[in-house]
């Protein structure tokens, strides 16, 4: 394989990931916009949002935590570990503490709001302690406060699965481990989490090229792995094991990053708002759950409004974030690199792209 096919193949891969991570954290959305308990949902509604948002949309965490394991670990080497390190510092470590400290902040002024029916907000040392590092109110970012660990601990991760046996037995250790209940935490680590962390970065030691590769059988085969657990889903649905449930998200997981080799690589398209997800992840949280609470607070408590107000508050809550994004990037592109952890601005991008295009096409004529 020469050095251009290599080049196109990771930019096949980037836009694949890109397009995938996209649809996830739509998907994530999904999740949190769920109101079955506050509408005390039954029957369609109840359905409709459960099969949605604690079923098919559940895989999107478990699929994040395997792309993030894979896309640290497919260049890993032991003299890259301070690089490593280092742009995983201001990608992942640095905005964290940043969204962490505004909505701290933010939450200290709407506590003080009097239609508020809530505690104010008590600066003292314990609450800004919880606030920047423990992510107390920002309840999203349990998500990279577990990735920030696994990125800590990337040596000792990459002892324990760089040789193949040893990595599989360790895995399927983890697996009886937290399947069967003996353990779902250990110290701060979710071990769910570090399962799925693990699979991603497995494959990006021992199977690299089989993960780049857009097969379509691969896209069928994970078609069938979606069904699969969709089937184990149903008959643990009383039963709730957590080895099964585990299995299902998996298996879930997995079959749902196959199924985009169903989509030919030139068809996969990149558009600027698929490039945001991290500030879209990072917002939508309290956005959301205002806009849940002010159609409650108002609306009657029906199964239409309760579904109404599930779809409605996720397309209102993507458009305010979109439209947030599309000011800074465009005229606040330093702000915007802050927020998103070093990522380039989309639309500043897009510009650069035409502005590039209309120049080649200037020197053509």
């Amino acid at each position: 394989m020469n050095s251009t096919s290599c080049i196109t193949q990771e930019q096949i891969f980037k836009k694949k990931i890109t397009l995938i991570s996209f649809i996830l954290s739509i998907m994530v959305i999904f999740v949190h916009a769920n109101n079955n308990k506050q509408y005390n949902n039954s029957g369609f509604a109840y359905w409709c949002e459960y099969l949605v948002s604690e079923n098919l949309c559940r895989m999107a965490v478990p699929l994040f935590f395997a792309i993030s394991g894979f896309q640290f670990y497919k260049t890993y080497s032991w003299d890259r570990i301070r690089y490593k390190y280092k742009t995983r510092f201001f990608s992942l470590i640095l905005p964290y503490f940043i969204w962490n400290s505004i909505w701290m902040i933010v939450f200290y002024f709407i506590s003080k709001l009097p239609i508020i029916n809530s505690a104010p907000f008590s600066m003292t040392w314990e609450n800004i302690f919880y606030g920047i590092f423990l992510y107390r109110y920002c309840s999203v970012f349990w998500f990279m406060f577990q990735l920030i660990f696994f990125v800590l601990i990337n040596p000792v991760i990459y002892i324990a699965i760089k040789n193949k046996n040893v990595g599989a037995i360790l895995l399927v250790g983890l697996y009886i481990v937290y399947g069967f209940g003996i353990s779902k935490v250990i110290t701060v680590i979710r071990i769910d989490s570090l399962i799925y962390y693990l699979i991603g970065s497995y494959a990006a030691i021992h199977f690299k090229e089989f993960v780049y590769s857009s097969e379509k059988i691969k896209g069928i085969i994970g078609f069938i792995m979606i069904v699969i657990s969709q089937i184990l889903f149903a008959i643990n649905y009383n039963l709730n094991f957590a080895i099964v449930d585990i299995l299902i998200l998996t298996i879930g997981m997995i079959g749902f990053f196959f199924v985009f080799c169903l989509i030919k690589d030139s068809k996969i398209k990149v558009t600027w708002f698929m490039q945001s997800t991290f500030i879209l992840y990072a917002m939508h949280g309290l956005i959301l759950e205002t806009i849940k609470k002010f159609v409650f607070l108002v609306l009657p408590h029906t199964h239409i409004i309760s579904i109404l107000s599930y779809f409605s508050s996720l397309v209102i809550t993507i458009f305010i974030i979109y439209v947030f994004i599309g000011v800074i990037s465009k005229h606040l592109p330093k702000i915007y690199m802050l927020l998103s952890g070093g990522r380039k601005p989309p639309l500043l991008e897009r510009q650069t792209d035409i502005t590039n295009s209309t120049n080649k096409k200037g020197v053509i004529k």
